[in-house]
């Protein structure tokens, strides 16, 4: 009798860690789904995120195109309405203003010290600038007189 129970005693207790590492595997697997699972949900979460981005950045990218081109219109048209006279006007400014500083520079005679021939009383210096000026508005076919 004694025999049998711990025949039975051995056989409960063997049943007894089956069913632990049974449920001790179990556990294990169902952790592991879980973990694999929280992957994949963050992964479609990092997936969507970034499929919001790159849409963003597309549409940030047409609105500075849309951007440009309306500038670029805008630009054109000014410069059809006005001939371009506000970009003739500066460049004709900046070459004033370089010829005018080299000849302020100019350290030589501006008028010959020696005359021959009539009275006339002209400035070399004030007829130099005349042309210049002249060149410069030919140069530029500017028009400055409003129509």
């Amino acid at each position: 009798m004694t025999a049998q129970q711990q025949t039975l005693t051995a056989k409960a207790k063997g049943e007894q860690a089956l069913v632990e590492i049974e449920y001790q595997q179990k556990q294990e697997q169902t952790k592991q789904v879980v973990e694999a699972e929280t992957r994949v949900k963050v992964a479609e979460q990092d997936r969507l995120q970034q499929k919001i981005a790159y849409e963003a950045a597309i549409l940030e990218s047409k609105k500075i195109k849309e951007l440009a081109d309306a500038e670029a219109y805008s630009k054109s048209k000014i410069m059809q309405a006005d001939g371009a006279l506000e970009m003739k006007l500066k460049a004709q400014v900046e070459v004033q203003r370089v010829w005018a500083d080299a000849f302020s520079k100019y350290t030589g005679a501006v008028v010959p010290q020696f005359q021959t021939g009539g009275g006339a009383t002209t400035n070399g210096a004030l007829n130099f600038m005349d042309i210049m000026t002249a060149k410069t508005a030919k140069d530029f076919a500017i028009e400055l007189k409003q129509k």
